[in-house]
């Protein structure tokens, strides 16, 4: 099975199930990021680190393209 459209994920564990799945590429959202990784509103509370961060932990554990939402 393969998924051509990516999933979104906010950790690396998420991103393992994801390309066990089948899904070529995950997404990180800044909003899943802010809230749920970082218990904050995403209204701009979040650094372009602490944004950038989680995607390339998903990156590495999916073995495969992660995006991170850091608008």
């Amino acid at each position: 099975m393969t998924a051509s459209q990516p999933t979104i994920d906010n950790d690396a564990l998420t991103a393992r199930l994801a390309a066990a799945t089948g899904f070529e590429a995950v997404y990180a959202s800044g909003a899943g990021v802010a809230n749920a990784m970082l218990g904050v509103p995403d209204v701009g509370l979040t650094s372009m680190a602490q944004a950038v961060e989680p995607g390339g932990r998903s990156c590495r554990a999916a073995g495969g393209p992660a995006h991170a939402g850091t608008e």
